[in-house]
């Protein structure tokens, strides 16, 4: 739910030179930073996403959001689940991805 706009870089490959996209995991229990490769098909949603998300300055907005486990509210940050309620930016609640 906290992936960012930051989250998403280009690597690339030293022996073919091409592009490609990785997702950035910041530390978490582990304390280690990880780079996932990101296949094609989620490739094109998150861009889907980002363009969507973008103002006419082509940057994200930053939206509030809340850390269940943590209890504490997150700074403003460009994350990808994100929606406009009355004019402001809020992240979409975990809830809502919750199955019944």
């Amino acid at each position: 739910m906290e992936i960012g706009h930051h989250s998403i870089i280009s690597y690339k490959l030293p022996s073919t030179g091409e592009v490609v996209p990785l997702l950035q995991i910041a530390p978490f229990k582990t304390d280690k930073e990880r780079l996932l490769l990101i296949n094609p098909e989620l490739a094109a949603v998150l861009s889907r996403i980002i363009s969507r998300l973008r103002g006419p300055d082509g940057t994200i907005s930053a939206a509030h959001s809340y850390d269940l486990n943590e209890q504490v509210w997150n700074p403003p940050m460009p994350i990808l689940y994100q929606w406009s309620v009355s004019g402001e930016h809020r992240a979409i609640s975990v809830r809502t991805f919750e199955m019944p």
